[in-house]
């Protein structure tokens, strides 16, 4: 079976994404003012997490694992189910290098028993 396509980005950039190719999901707790789209809150990180984060109680090593800890208890193949490919999962963070999604996407990509391949809409 084919892998499913699954792009990521950032709520800004969505102004030039053709909606009519990509199906754009949140994955952030909250949406911004003027964005409305689906959320898949299970892929958001905890209200705990950023707050964590946001008051620089933790590093961003710390936040990594946790973040990842929590990915553990979720039906991942379940949520994936839903989302059809040629989707884009879209948050805050500009810097997808120190983001959840990118931790998102390095997580599904490594795992063996799932056919989805997530990458950074460029």
């Amino acid at each position: 079976m084919e892998n499913k396509k699954i792009y990521t980005s950032y709520f800004a950039k969505l102004k030039n994404i053709d909606i009519t190719k990509y199906k754009p999901y949140a994955i952030s707790r909250y949406l911004p003012k003027g964005i409305n789209v689906n959320q898949i809150i299970e892929l958001a990180p905890t209200s705990h997490l950023l707050k964590k984060w946001k008051d620089n109680k933790i590093d961003w090593e710390e936040y990594s694992e946790e973040y990842c800890w929590g990915l553990e208890s979720i039906n991942l193949e379940k949520v994936f189910e839903s989302i059809p490919n040629n989707s884009i999962l879209l948050c805050y963070e500009k810097n997808y290098k120190q983001c959840h999604r990118d931790l998102l996407s390095q997580y599904i990509n490594n795992m063996e028993d799932i056919n989805i391949k997530i990458q950074e809409y460029i």
